[in-house]
């Protein structure tokens, strides 16, 4: 018979054999909260508005010569800058969703476009003060303007601007670059808060400083001539309103300024503990501080009627190529021909391109002027017919 085996030969069965092999589930990734959502989506929205107006006002001082004057050249750099920013920003957006870099080492590339983004500003910023200085000198010195605002001199402050800018970008990046601590995450909490509210103090204050001061001038000298001819105006029976319109593109321009960087700049002057605290107070204010470049172009670029017309001329250009039909109110006035009956006849031709032309005069007897307008209405409909006039 077969022995048994015995009880020392039997296989110990300890409770770690039953066990099997555990493994840690991967954890999953936290979902985006509404806040966050919805402060990405207002930072595409405002990255996109900046670079269309900004990029028109670029286009329209490069094509036409007629407003390549030394005044427009500074208008020409604050949309240069502008239109940076809204390149850059979609870029810090996708940082601030990635989340903290992994290691200290990648924190100065992590911090690349928020230093970019600041020496943007800076030019930008400098460059709103150059036009307030620009539009206080013509004021303060007609006869001189032309010597003192020339070409050249504008090219030069334009230089020193973006050399200070640089210097103003790279100063944090150059201080962060000694801690390696990437915990803070990735945006504004990395920066030295020394260095960012010093250089916040030293370009924020003096620039509002002189703006409002130089703003305040325009304002006084304008109020003055209103006053002047709105003396002559009741003279021959007319009413008007120059100086309050005028006080109003004033505060408005000088308002929405202190509006877009006040919140932001004084926070980081007086380093303020809620402010670094809290990355929606960040992300919030700063992406406030960035609106004033989709701003700029409606404050200062679309105000020259010149450069507005450049604007229109080239969007009539841009839209006829891609087949839309620019469509703008008419100048009050007497019309030669009846608009709306040249487009009926117009969408009865094909391939067709019909120039509408809308003569206004304004004014009367020696000093009326012309006023002259061209619609262009592409068809793909029916036979060619020619434009008649009503």
């Amino acid at each position: 018979m077969q022995e048994s085996p015995s009880r020392s030969d039997e296989v110990a069965i300890t409770p770690t054999t039953l066990e099997p092999s555990v493994t840690e589930p991967a954890v999953a990734p936290e979902p985006l909260q509404l806040p966050f959502i919805l402060f990405l989506l207002a930072g595409l929205l405002l990255s996109v508005l900046i670079v269309l107006a900004n990029l028109l006002i670029v286009s329209a001082i490069v094509k036409f010569y007629r407003v390549q004057t030394a005044s427009n050249c500074f208008l020409l750099t604050l949309s240069m800058s502008d239109g940076l920013i809204g390149v850059l920003l979609p870029v810090a957006l996708l940082l601030q969703l990635a989340g903290p870099p992994e290691d200290g080492y990648s924190a100065p590339l992590c911090l690349l476009p928020y230093c970019a983004l600041a020496a943007l500003s800076t030019v930008s910023i400098l460059t709103t003060v150059a036009i307030a200085a620009d539009r206080f000198t013509s004021l303060a010195q007609p006869l001189r303007y032309n010597n003192l605002v020339t070409r050249r001199g504008v090219q030069r402050y334009a230089a020193a601007c973006w050399l200070y800018g640089l210097l103003v970008g790279l100063t944090p990046l150059a201080l962060t670059l000694r801690q390696k601590d990437s915990s803070t995450g990735c945006g504004l909490a990395l920066l030295d808060r020394t260095a960012a509210g010093a250089l916040a103090g030293l370009v924020f204050l003096p620039v509002a400083g002189v703006m409002v001061t130089c703003y305040l001038y325009v304002y006084c000298v304008a109020r003055t001539h209103a006053k002047a001819i709105q003396t002559v105006e009741v003279s021959l029976g007319r009413s008007g309103g120059g100086s309050a319109r005028c006080g109003q593109t004033l505060a408005l321009t000088v308002g929405a300024f202190l509006l877009c960087w006040s919140p932001l700049c004084l926070c980081l002057v007086t380093q303020s503990a809620w402010f670094y605290d809290s990355g929606t107070a960040r992300g919030w204010l700063s992406l406030l501080a960035l609106s004033s470049a989709a701003l700029n172009p409606f404050l200062y670029s679309f105000h020259s009627a010149e450069l507005r017309y450049s604007c229109r001329r080239l969007l009539e250009s841009v839209l006829g190529r891609c087949g839309v039909v620019w469509w703008g109110s008419v100048r009050s006035g007497s019309a030669a021909y009846s608009t709306a009956s040249n487009i009926r006849l117009c969408t009865m031709a094909t391939n067709h391109t019909c120039i509408i032309r809308e003569v206004c005069v304004q004014g009367t007897g020696s000093d009326a002027v012309s006023l002259y307008r061209e619609t262009v209405v592409s068809t793909h409909l029916g036979v060619a017919n020619p434009i008649t006039p009503v």
